[in-house]
């Protein structure tokens, strides 16, 4: 799973989660502000997509 701590990486911009298995996106990632680049290519992620702060600048795209 995601570990719920990157959301307390307030400067992250940055994060590649790209060819993990992966479980659900936990809330605590949109705290980090500066994230302006999110890999999720060849993932498996299930569950709810939040859906405010930072991660309402990343286009659909990012989550298919």
């Amino acid at each position: 799973p995601i570990p719920r701590t990157l959301g307390h990486l307030g400067e992250l911009e940055s994060l590649d989660l790209s060819h993990n298995l992966l479980g659900s996106m936990p809330e605590e990632l949109t705290r980090d502000t500066f994230l302006s680049v999110l890999d999720l290519s060849y993932k498996n992620v299930h569950g709810r997509i939040p859906q405010y702060n930072q991660f309402d600048t990343f286009n659909a795209t990012y989550f298919i």
